[in-house]
């Protein structure tokens, strides 16, 4: 398949996508890579700093990936949704303190497949206060489906 990337660059995330082209997020410096089945860059996109995982597809042709930000003075770490166009590379922020739900294990997409474009599997976060929500990535907008479970 693809070259191991070189010694100045750390590899992050990568994913088949629905058109079986492979996704490849690189940490250092933060850049997005589209390969084909060979291994071969199609495309590629210098991306904000601070992604940690690729969520998914929330439709064909955009790749949403979690990153997080230091926020303000008490270095409050906040994760958010990256929304990515595949053709043009442009970038949208979405949500604050979302965390993708995911299987525990790394190996699950691996195993069971990545979930399709637009599915559930793409739009369900958990708040940093513990609520179930979906976003929606045409307005950015969340709803809440369950609230924080009482303690």
């Amino acid at each position: 398949l693809a070259k191991p990337p070189a010694k100045d660059r750390m590899a992050g995330t990568a994913r088949f996508l629905s058109d079986g082209r492979i996704a490849l997020v690189e940490f250092s410096p933060p850049r997005l890579k589209i390969l084909d089945l060979l291994g071969r860059e199609q495309r590629g996109f210098n991306i904000r700093k601070g992604v940690l995982h690729i969520i998914g597809e929330p439709a064909t042709g955009q790749l949403a990936l979690e990153f997080g930000e230091n926020m303000g003075p008490a270095d409050r770490w906040v994760r958010r949704v990256l929304l990515v166009d595949l053709n043009s590379g442009q970038e949208r922020v979405l949500g604050e303190d979302l965390t993708p739900i995911r299987p525990h294990s790394v190996d699950y997409w691996a195993l069971q497949g990545a979930p399709k474009p637009g599915s559930a599997a793409t739009q369900v976060f958990l708040t940093g206060d513990g609520s179930l929500v979906r976003l929606d990535y045409a307005s950015g907008k969340t709803t809440r489906l369950l609230p924080r479970e009482a303690r």
